[in-house]
């Protein structure tokens, strides 16, 4: 059973994604559907039918030497499955690209995770190098990380605090989003820079939204 939601990675039965695939000009995407990677789940543009579970909208991000264009796809539900294939840390560490200073940082993020119980999920650049081995990362990529909360077996207090903290001994710029339990995200460094009186900006795979900053635990409550 697929569960839609934001950054989910989902694999194309591999007939319907080759038939899919040979009406693009691109010779990457062809490539992708023969080696059975993923593609993610995006949120449907605004000339596209509303989301169902019937036809799910999929992207494929181009790697900078091919442009670094993102790729539209829709595709039947039925010819889908989830991609389980684990990419934290050892498939994000093994990637060619992967700088001495990137590993330290890795390292600190794998130790915040473990601190807290919370596998984070790699998302941009970092994601789809480790998935593909292409080469995404540029000397320019951030670390752009998913972090999948719960408020009720997690003190998001101390969870920032100690992202804050490590974030400022990284080599590079750490990016990326808290997704809570009902799938809604909020960027962390917005979380920890705005004061209780302040709105966020929520984002959700049917659309963005300003909510209250007031507590994290009810953030996208209503």
């Amino acid at each position: 059973m697929i569960t839609l939601r934001r950054h989910a990675l989902l694999v194309v039965e591999p007939q319907v994604w080759l038939a899919v695939a040979t009406a693009q000009p691109e010779m990457l995407v062809r490539h992708w559907a023969k080696r059975g990677w993923p593609l993610i789940v995006r949120r449907p543009y605004a000339s596209e039918p509303e989301l169902t579970d019937r036809v799910v909208p999929l992207g494929l991000p181009l790697p900078p030497n091919e442009g670094k264009r993102r790729l539209s796809f829709r595709v039947p539900m039925e010819a889908l499955s989830p991609f389980s294939a684990s990419v934290w840390p050892q498939a994000v560490t093994a990637q060619p690209s992967m700088t001495a200073a990137r590993l330290a940082d890795i390292k600190r993020l794998d130790a915040l995770a473990q601190r807290h119980n919370v596998t984070p999920e790699p998302t941009g650049s970092l994601l789809w190098g480790a998935v593909t081995g292409l080469p995404y990362l540029s000397p320019s990529s951030d670390l752009d990380l998913l972090w999948r909360v719960d408020p009720a077996c997690l003190d998001i207090h101390a969870f920032l605090a100690d992202l804050e903290q490590t974030a400022a001994t990284l080599h590079t710029p750490l990016d990326g989003e808290l997704i809570f339990s009902d799938d809604r995200a909020v960027q962390w460094r917005e979380l920890v820079s705005a004061s209780p009186g302040d709105e966020v900006l929520v984002k959700s795979l049917t659309g963005l939204s300003l909510h209250p900053r007031a507590h994290p635990a009810r953030l996208t409550a209503g």
